[in-house]
């Protein structure tokens, strides 16, 4: 994805984003992941979310864009952050939680699976996933972005076979029951 590897393109992504953040689910997060909770952000992109769960957080940014890792330092000189590929997650340090906002949209179901199970490793006894996804049946690409709006049934039995489901909010990103909003617990 040509957006996230050149300065324009990080630009344009920031725009594009400028005023959204997922701190509407930040009571859900709380409810399920005491504050002080170690949380990998995956995917942070501009910062938007990181800005708000750092607030309760002990919070580790990643992206794999070194274009975003950049910006991030400068917009959080205190922060913690990794260049991570979001499937593979190449790092020996442990978390409570992991957090995405919209980034596996840009994978294939196949590709999403090796992330969960991934992900399962990555996490602590009783490690929480959060994520937040498109669902439908629709693939947008540009020729510089894609994204995947996965079959909700489909997702749902990938992330049953390594985590159990705690969360499920579908809601409303541009037309009604696009995204879901999910919660689970390393089985």
């Amino acid at each position: 994805m040509k957006t996230y590897e050149t300065k324009n393109g990080v630009e344009e992504y920031i725009k594009m984003c400028e005023g959204y953040d997922n701190s509407k689910f930040k009571d859900l997060i709380l409810k399920h992941l005491a504050k002080g909770s170690s949380i990998l952000e995956v995917g942070m992109g501009p910062g938007n979310d990181l800005a708000w769960l750092s607030e309760y957080y002990d919070l580790t940014g990643s992206d794999y864009s070194k274009e975003f890792i950049k910006r991030a330092k400068i917009r959080f000189p205190d922060g913690e952050f990794l260049i991570l590929d979001g499937i593979t997650l190449e790092t020996n340090k442990k978390y409570d939680g992991i957090y995405s906002c919209k980034v596996y949209q840009h994978f294939e179901l196949e590709l999403v699976e090796k992330a969960l199970k991934r992900q399962s490793e990555v996490l602590n006894d009783e490690g929480l996933i959060i994520h937040s996804l498109w669902i439908g049946d629709t693939v947008f690409d540009d020729g510089d972005m894609r994204a995947i709006y996965h079959n909700k049934g489909k997702l749902l039995a990938l992330i049953n076979k390594y985590f159990v489901l705690l969360e499920e909010v579908e809601y409303e990103e541009f037309e009604p029951h696009d995204s879901i909003f999910i919660m689970a617990k390393k089985r």
